[in-house]
């Protein structure tokens, strides 16, 4: 039985939307999140303005999809590869995912307001969510495996308050409550006391070693006080 395509998923399609995205991802690095247009950007790939709005919907698509794939890119990555299976793999994938905030924070700025500011119709948005979700899952998965977890521990609800965790502090960054440097520094500390209480002896004592290490380097979290009505 033939397996049925969606569109835009023949080898030739997706070797140009892979293309597309790289265009985006370049165009972004040399002249930031102004240089990007969907009629730009088609240019570049040598495409219709309308088959990137096909493929992507809206200029929103299009950027969440090249975040997306840039993180693919580097999970895929030797340097993630080496790190051992795991949860030390879930924090090795957290500290690289932070290089796109350094190399170019304006972009990461738009990324995460699209995804606060999406809703069901927001095509992408959803994906991008669920796929640093997915991740913690996958990397749970195997910490299970190799008994770094207690018995009994629930995968699904676990991998979904890393995601909540790790998309708070990124929207506490992108509303400026705190800094870039607070924000890596907060992304792995937030998991690290996350999964301690779900870890066996041996994985829990590796993990207050790392948290002793990121609590004294960090600084106060919030550059602003936050006034709460009465």
């Amino acid at each position: 039985m033939a397996v049925k395509r969606g569109p835009y998923d023949s080898d030739l399609q997706r070797q140009r939307r892979s293309q597309i995205l790289l265009n985006t991802r370049e165009l972004l690095e040399s002249e930031g999140i102004e240089g990007i247009s969907m009629a730009r950007i088609a240019k570049m790939s040598s495409v219709s303005t309308k088959t990137l709005y096909n493929i992507f919907v809206n200029r929103e698509g299009l950027l969440l999809q090249a975040a997306a794939n840039r993180l693919d890119e580097m999970v895929a990555s030797a340097s993630i590869q080496i790190a051992t299976p795991g949860i030390p793999r879930l924090l090795a994938i957290t500290e690289l995912a932070m290089m796109p905030f350094r190399d170019n924070p304006d972009f990461m700025k738009t990324v995460v307001a699209i995804v606060i500011a999406a809703n069901e119709n927001t095509p992408g948005a959803g994906e991008r969510v669920g796929r640093v979700q997915m991740l913690a899952y996958n990397a749970l998965v195997v910490a299970r495996e190799n008994d770094e977890l207690k018995s009994g521990v629930d995968l699904q609800e676990l991998s979904l308050i890393i995601a909540a965790n790790q998309w708070g502090v990124a929207l506490m960054w992108q509303q400026n409550m705190i800094s870039l440097e607070q924000l890596i520094r907060q992304s792995n500390l937030n998991h690290v006391i996350t999964l301690i209480p779900f870890c066996t002896d041996g994985r829990k004592q590796w993990l207050e070693e790392r948290m002793d290490t990121f609590q004294h380097a960090i600084t106060p979290v919030v550059k602003q006080p936050i006034r709460l009505s009465s």
